[in-house]
């Protein structure tokens, strides 16, 4: 059995960017109801949960494992990573994992479930979610060889309508969604000329419900020992990110007053895109080390990393609707790729030096 209580305070000073202003109290932000985005000002960060574990070794070679806990947190941080005011995520959930391995077969179920808000007071902005993963790995060796296939299957569903009328479009969703995984994979790794080369490379297969094709991401790595004190690493990979939830189904609705005219309004419908093409990233990675003496190695390592399809909410077609006063006008927005693809470049130096009793080890990096 485990617990874990984390309680932090702050002192309440926040950023408001339609003012452009810093306040020290809650009520002097340009929100609704303050105190619903923001229920302890001065708590930065409360959190708990509990697991609980049970491990069986019935013989050397089978071992399973079963565990299950639940968590309770309210932490004070900013949306996305892309706002410049902080919010209050809420979040509970409950989970249960089963593990097992036997004569080089490891399988592994887990489900989870519960609740986030990830802008507490943000009308719409809560949901409902559960996610069921299953997985089953072999390994094989064959002399140096090693292959590692695996078969995986995920599904995620999404529900916000038990929290807000989705007949009125309340919510982000609106409907209850479901997302799901077919996944295989296939690692290797290989010796050869008396160890001096390790080659390791895997390749995975992706099918998602939308986009409904398969995608292919892959990583061959290679370390070379020139001699026992220099070793040189190459590294080159393709991976895609998985669909997102808001990118794929989202579904909000909003109207306001069309300026000094209040009793006409205009509405925005902002909708997901079920076909975008998937987030990518290309990497390719050279890195050199030497061992000057037993406790003392420097590392000098390079890297390149190419990232596109990228996506935005795009504004599309306005519909003016006189016949339905006193909504006079709505427009379409959409989630669509941007013609957006980002190059990053670095090296990066270091120093490694371990003694008996400290570890040291600055590095710098630049980076473009």
């Amino acid at each position: 059995l485990s617990g874990n209580y984390q309680l932090r305070g702050r002192d309440p000073l926040y950023y408001d960017p339609f003012k452009q202003q810093w306040y020290n109290t809650i009520d002097s932000l340009s929100l609704p109801n303050p105190s619903s985005y923001f229920p302890h000002p001065k708590r930065s960060m409360l959190k708990y949960g509990a697991n609980a574990f049970i491990n069986y070794k019935p013989k050397d070679k089978m071992e399973f494992s079963f565990s299950s806990g639940f968590q309770d947190s309210e932490v004070q941080t900013s949306n996305f990573d892309v706002s410049s005011n902080i919010n209050t995520f809420l979040s509970k959930s409950h989970y249960f994992d089963l593990r097992s391995s036997a004569y080089g077969l490891t399988t592994h179920l887990s489900h989870n479930r519960g609740f986030q808000w990830p802008i507490a007071g943000y009308r719409g902005g809560s949901f409902n979610f559960s996610t069921t993963d299953v997985s089953a790995e072999y390994e094989l060796k064959i002399n140096k060889l090693s292959l590692k296939p695996e078969l995986s299957y995920r599904s995620a569903m999404y529900d916000d309508t038990k929290l807000w009328d989705a007949s009125k479009k309340e919510g982000i969703l609106n409907a209850r969604r479901y997302m799901e995984t077919y996944g295989g994979t296939l690692r290797s790794e290989y010796y050869l000329l008396n160890d001096k080369v390790r080659l390791t490379g895997g390749v995975r297969f992706d099918k998602f419900t939308h986009p409904g094709k398969w995608f292919v991401s892959y990583q061959a790595a290679s370390g070379i020992k020139i001699n026992k004190q220099n070793l040189v690493r190459l590294v080159y990979s393709r991976a895609f990110r998985s669909p997102f939830i808001y990118d794929t189904y989202q579904d909000i609705q909003f109207s306001f007053p069309l300026g000094t005219v209040p009793e006409m309004f205009i509405v925005n419908h902002m909708q997901g895109n079920k076909n975008i093409d998937l987030l990518s990233s290309n990497m390719f990675e050279l890195g050199y080390r030497n061992k000057i003496t037993s406790n003392l190695s420097i590392d000098i390592e390079g890297y390149t990393i190419k990232t596109e399809n990228y996506t935005g909410l795009i504004a599309g077609r306005t519909d003016q609707t006189p016949e339905s006063f006193p909504l006079i006008m709505e427009t379409h927005f959409q989630i669509q790729n941007i013609p957006l693809w980002i190059q990053q470049n670095g090296i990066t130096f270091s120093v490694n030096y371990l003694s008996r009793s400290f570890q040291l080890k600055p590095f710098i990096t630049f980076q473009q």
